[in-house]
This record gives C-alpha cells, sequence and structure tokens, in this order.
C-alpha cells in the first residue's frame, strides 16, 4: 500500500509564509515533493491536514480556495500515478512514484498553470487581472472540449485554430484580440518560468485593437436623459442617476464610484484614487452629487459613499460587478426608449463628458486630469474614437468647394455666384 499525505512545513522565519508538500510512504521508505504553494502558519489545521480559509478577506479566501484545489489536482494525479504502477504488478518504489510526477510536471498542464496565475493575481489584490485570465481559461477550456494540454503544445495552428473559432462565434475582432492577447501573456508567463521555449505561436493572429465605434452622446441627449420621469421605476432611476452621478462627477468610472467611501468626502472636496491607475483625484462637490445622495442614502453602518456595496466586507468585488452589470442592462433599456443611436452603459457617461467638454473648446491636458489619465497620449487616443464630427465637418467644407458650380463669365466681365 502507499501512503500520499499533505505536509506544511512552517518557516524558521517570523510572519513567513511556510511550504506545502506531498509525502509519499511506500513499504516504509519515504519520498517528499516540494509544491509551489505557500500558506501561513494559521492557515493550516494539522489535526485534518487542510487549508483553513475561516476568517480570511474574500481576496485571500479566493487564493487559499484555488491552492487547495490545486493540490486536489495533484493528489489526483499521484493516485493514478500509483494505481498504474500496482496494475503491473511488478514492485516499485516510493522514488518512482516521485519521479514519474516530477516528470509529468514539466509538461504541466497548461490550465494548472492559469489556475495558478490566478491565484497569484487575487494574493498580490488584482482582482481584474484574475478576472480576465478566468475568462480567458474558460474560454480556451471550452474550445477545447475540456481536453486539457501542457504548455509545450501551444503551436501556431492551434492558435490559430482558436482564432478562427472565436470568429465564427460572430466576436468583434477588438473581443477576438482581448482573448488572444491574455492568452499570449499567460504564455508567455509560462516561457519566464521554464515550462516551455518561447515559440512565437501568436505571430499570424491579430492581437491589436481596432477602432471602436463612436460612445458618446451630445449635451442634449444628457439633458435628455436627466430629464426622464422614472419615478415609477426605481430601478432604472437608480441606474441613471449612477450615469448621471459618472457625470458630474468629470467621468469618474463605475468601479471608482462603487467603492468611495463616505470619509472621501470633506470640505465640499470628494478625493479619491483611481483603482486602475492609483493616482489621486480632487472633485469639487456639486450641489446635483448631493441630490444623487438625497434620494439614493447609504446605510448608517456603511462606510461607502453610495449604496453600490449593500454589504461590507462580503465579496465586495462581486457586488460591484453585480451592480455594474444591472446598471448598464436597465440604462440599455433607457437609451431603448428615448431612442439614442448608440447602446447606453455606465462607460458612456465618461466618454460624453469628455467629449462635450472638448466641444467646448477645454484644454487636452485639463481634460487628461479629468479623466485620471497618466498621459495625454492617452487622452488623444480616448478622445480619437469619441467623436469625428468635426473631422466630418472639415470633409464637407472640401467637398462643398470642389463641387461648386464653375463661375460664370460674360464677355470679358465675370460674374460671381
Amino acid at each position: 500500500m502507499t501512503s500520499i499525505k499533505f505536509i506544511f512545513r512552517p518557516s524558521t522565519q517570523c510572519e513567513a509564509r511556510g511550504t506545502l508538500s506531498f509525502r509519499i510512504i511506500h513499504h516504509r521508505s519515504i519520498r517528499q515533493i516540494t509544491t509551489r504553494h505557500h500558506i501561513h502558519a494559521h492557515e493550516w489545521d494539522r489535526q485534518t491536514g487542510c487549508i483553513i480559509t475561516e476568517g480570511a478577506t474574500p481576496e485571500r479566501k479566493t487564493y487559499l480556495q484555488n491552492i487547495r484545489q490545486a493540490l486536489r489536482d495533484d493528489y489526483t494525479q499521484l493516485q493514478r500515478i500509483v494505481h498504474r504502477l500496482e496494475q503491473t504488478h511488478e514492485d516499485y518504489t516510493a522514488a518512482q512514484v516521485r519521479d514519474i510526477y516530477l516528470q509529468r510536471q514539466s509538461g504541466e498542464s497548461f490550465f494548472t498553470f492559469i489556475s495558478e496565475q490566478i491565484a497569484l493575481c487575487h494574493e498580490l489584490n488584482r482582482p481584474r487581472t484574475a478576472e480576465t485570465y478566468d475568462a480567458v481559461k474558460n474560454s480556451f477550456a471550452r474550445y477545447l472540449c475540456g481536453k486539457d494540454l501542457a504548455p509545450t503544445d501551444l503551436d501556431t495552428d492551434l492558435v490559430n485554430s482558436y482564432e478562427h473559432h472565436l470568429k465564427r462565434q460572430g466576436l468583434h475582432p477588438n473581443t477576438t484580440s482581448f482573448y488572444l492577447r491574455n492568452l499570449r501573456a499567460l504564455y508567455n508567463r509560462a516561457v519566464r518560468k521554464g515550462l516551455t521555449s518561447q515559440n512565437h505561436p501568436f505571430t499570424d493572429v491579430f492581437t491589436g485593437m481596432e477602432r471602436t465605434r463612436k460612445r458618446a452622446i451630445t449635451l442634449d441627449a444628457m439633458k435628455r436623459i436627466r430629464q426622464l420621469n422614472l419615478t415609477q421605476h426605481r430601478r432604472m432611476e437608480w441606474a441613471r442617476d449612477l450615469f448621471l452621478f459618472s457625470f458630474y462627477n468629470r467621468g469618474m468610472s463605475f468601479v471608482d464610484m462603487a467603492f468611495l467611501r463616505k470619509d472621501n468626502l470633506r470640505q465640499g472636496i470628494l478625493t479619491y484614487r483611481r483603482k486602475k491607475t492609483g493616482q489621486e483625484l480632487r472633485v469639487k462637490w456639486e450641489k446635483y452629487s448631493q441630490d444623487i445622495l438625497n434620494r439614493h442614502p447609504s446605510p448608517d453602518h456603511s462606510p461607502y459613499l453610495l449604496p453600490i456595496i449593500t454589504r461590507p466586507d462580503t465579496d465586495e468585488r462581486k457586488q460591484y460587478l453585480q451592480a455594474c452589470h444591472s446598471a448598464n442592462y436597465y440604462l440599455h433599456l433607457i437609451g431603448r426608449q428615448l431612442q439614442l443611436p448608440i447602446t447606453l452603459t455606465t462607460y458612456v457617461s465618461r466618454h460624453a463628458w469628455a467629449s462635450i467638454a472638448r466641444s467646448r473648446h477645454v484644454p487636452l491636458a485639463t481634460i487628461s486630469d479629468a479623466l485620471g489619465h497618466e498621459s495625454e497620449a492617452t487622452t488623444r487616443i480616448y478622445l480619437a474614437t469619441l467623436d469625428h464630427s468635426a473631422v466630418d465637418r472639415a470633409n464637407h467644407s472640401l467637398l462643398r468647394d470642389l463641387c461648386a458650380p464653375p463661375e460664370k463669365w460674360t464677355g470679358r466681365t465675370r460674374t460671381q455666384k
């Protein structure tokens, strides 16, 4: 009989993380396999030999759950190795079990590697990247119909076939690029880890960005949205008010609105750091924003300014995402009701503020600061997708001059139109 157990070896340094290992025992021979997973001593139950997740923050809990799943997968793989060795009816050693496992790990499952990267992103408090990698993992797994593969299996033919699969689904080129860019990022991480050599399998697929359709709306459309009577539709009213709150505060992104805290507002100034860049922004508090707070007050026990996250310390990221999806759904209905030319989302408010400000000759540097962009170059790219009306007017003027009727001559005298 072969015994396989989880072992936790605490660090000799205070507060440092210990290492998780597998212990293989066969015929009193013991071999140990050290994993890449590290946890704190209080996160390990010695009696049950299990990871403890109770009391952990939501991000840390997700990280520990991912480690737990990775260990289960490795444990299952070790059991299969033992089972196959026993089926040969030949004697084997604990060292053989370890060596076969390590040999297979050199051709490690790409999906196991992605899961580890997702867990690492949660540990580093990068939930957005973790969600992106999880979406890519699920999409690629669906394409492979649940089959596994090693990082070394990614080649040009496979990646090209995956791109074709995405296109057949009717996805926009920027969406297919999203999946391929992030799959490439994961592949490059595997290369840096030494799990495969760099074979450049993404050379022939599109990983760029096409210019998106105009996502801004006019000031007149903003007025129509603001004046819409939605008192009989509370959820639509709430979504509309969040849209307006974003516009009132210089196109604030939805994630920054969701995590605004009450102590961010002091002496008429709203001060916060952008989730995306960490840049600090200061916005003068306007009466219009206060009106929205008066209509939708946050509970006294909540530290948040807006009642978007209603259960603090309970998977706040999930609450934010659900609220964003809900707001976009009702904004879509509002846009259809007003017959707007574009699909209305929370992000349109940010685009609209930038576009309207630019149309009123607000300097580019000012718009860049207001949006929290790290450089004016980013703002130029941003505005380039918003409104082509200036280019259209210039083109119309050129065509008007080009196609004007010829001047008429009467003898020596030229008559002007």
